[in-house]
């Protein structure tokens, strides 16, 4: 039973009106909360040494690390728009020297009705919704290849200003991923290992997981917000994402306890 977004509240629901949890909102159950008033250092909260070191106020800098997020959030849609309108626009793509058809996933469902994930064909699948009907979760991932062999790879973009691989003072993420900084590294190792597991329930083999971060300048950033143009220079940084099979598996089992409760209430 396929299950859709609804861009405009970002909420997962299949063809019952059943909603699904989303990945990112799970993923931050898993977080430190940011708390910029208790977390200390040199001595002072957080906000206080940003204030300190950048000038204005305490509710200044705290607008604009709003105005910040959001501005991020819509120049992360645009590029993503772009970025799947680049693939979908030629009918091959090219992954490991293979030669791969460029999938409509839509119409793909509608071949293959209630056969699900293990009957998709081989090729690339752009902004693929993926699920877990047991667990009630879902996900949308940038670039799915799935190779003639039954293996797959995942690719994810991100245009985070500034990519972190290690957290501030060190801090880890709540068990079970506490074996990853809480930054946007550990963040999206959860997230991409969650896509990776649910395509494996259905029979497909990992073979990798990438992270694209495309540090984008302000020139980049006004190509893409306001004329809708990729910038043709603009590389990306490539990083390989480790798959958390056990953390995974721990939450999806807590996940579907949970349920199981509610349901029996």
């Amino acid at each position: 039973m396929p299950v859709s977004l609804d861009h405009n509240t970002h909420t997962y629901t299949d063809e019952r009106g059943r909603l699904y949890k989303s990945v990112s909102s799970l993923i931050s159950d898993y977080k430190q909360p940011f708390e910029p008033y208790k977390i200390m250092a040199n001595g002072k909260p957080l906000i206080e040494n940003y204030v300190n070191k950048n000038g204005g106020t305490v509710n200044s800098q705290l607008g604009a690390w709003d105005e910040k997020r959001e501005y991020a959030c819509d120049r992360g849609h645009a590029f993503h728009s772009l970025k799947e309108l680049a693939v979908i626009s030629s009918s091959y793509y090219r992954a490991d020297d293979q030669l791969l058809p460029v999938r409509n996933i839509g119409y793909i469902w509608n071949i293959i009705g209630e056969g699900g994930f293990s009957m998709l064909p081989p090729g690339v699948y752009t902004e693929m919704v993926l699920w877990n009907y047991t667990a009630k979760i879902a996900g949308t991932a940038d670039l799915v290849i799935l190779y003639p062999d039954r293996t797959f790879s995942i690719k994810d973009y991100k245009t985070n200003g500034e990519f972190r691989t290690e957290s501030y003072m060190n801090r880890l993420m709540k068990p079970p991923f506490h074996n990853h900084y809480d930054c946007h590294m550990g963040h999206y190792t959860a997230q991409l290992s969650f896509y990776a597991w649910m395509l494996m329930q259905y029979g497909w083999k990992l073979r990798d997981l990438e992270l694209l971060h495309y540090a984008l300048s302000p020139e980049d950033s006004g190509l893409i917000m306001e004329l809708q143009v990729m910038p043709p220079s603009l590389q990306p940084t490539s990083y390989q994402v480790l798959f958390d099979q056990g953390a995974v598996e721990e939450v999806v089992q807590d996940r579907i306890d949970f349920l199981s409760k509610l349901k029996h209430r």
